[in-house]
């Protein structure tokens, strides 16, 4: 999925975004580990230079680790 056309466009699209204002993406997963957000989008984002954290449940910050176990 994360080699599709339309996946890496819409990291495209994001990047932009976040290059022009604070982003943040959210779901319902109150663990990183469960969302795809640490699948999919976290690692393609590192991989273009970007930091990912995750606002966890109890409203703490931790960075992104692309080993985080699933």
């Amino acid at each position: 999925m994360a080699a599709s056309p339309r996946f890496q466009g819409g990291i495209e699209e994001l990047i932009a975004v976040a290059r022009s204002t604070p982003t943040v993406l959210l779901c319902a997963e109150a663990d990183p580990t469960g969302c795809h957000r640490s699948t999919l989008i976290a690692p393609a984002l590192e991989e273009r230079g970007f930091v990912v954290e995750h606002i966890l449940g109890d409203g703490s910050i931790v960075r992104h680790q692309s080993s985080l176990p699933l």
